[in-house]
């Protein structure tokens, strides 16, 4: 009973492991603020040496920051993929050796910087779209 519950939680079409649907200002700051200190404590964790568990976990992360983006995106009207900039960071953090690889991360995120606020202050649009129903739309049964 446990493991459907469990399937249906993150696995179903609305899970946060599926890039389907739409999610509004509010869901996306929080969902991505819980996310962003997961990642950030495991980084200080893993800090210097990340090992391959560290490594998989920040995976882990930037793949959930990439589903709640692209929701984000979706409920703009506007393709899921280009969540995939919220990734870079990640990948730099995680494939670099070198102090220039730092000063490249640092700057990658401050040129996101108009591309979350947008996101992140952007109403979204009203009534369904082609991605799905209005996240803020009330259910009437």
């Amino acid at each position: 009973m446990i493991l459907k519950l469990l399937k249906q939680i993150f696995f179903s079409k609305l899970g946060p492991f599926s890039m389907n649907g739409r999610r509004n200002r509010k869901s996306f700051f929080l969902t991505n603020f819980l996310i962003n200190v997961i990642e950030n404590t495991i980084i200080k964790a893993a800090s210097p040496d990340p090992n391959v568990i560290i490594t998989i976990l920040i995976l882990l992360t930037s793949y959930l920051l990439f589903v709640n983006t692209s929701k984000r995106l979706h409920d703009l009207n506007h393709s899921g993929w280009f969540a995939i900039v919220v990734c870079i960071p990640n990948l730099i953090y995680l494939f670099s050796t070198t102090l220039v690889s730092q000063y490249l991360y640092d700057l990658i995120a401050l040129i996101l910087i108009p591309f979350h606020l947008y996101i992140l202050f952007k109403k979204g649009r009203s009534g369904s779209n082609y991605y799905g129903p209005d996240p803020l739309e009330k259910k009437v049964d």
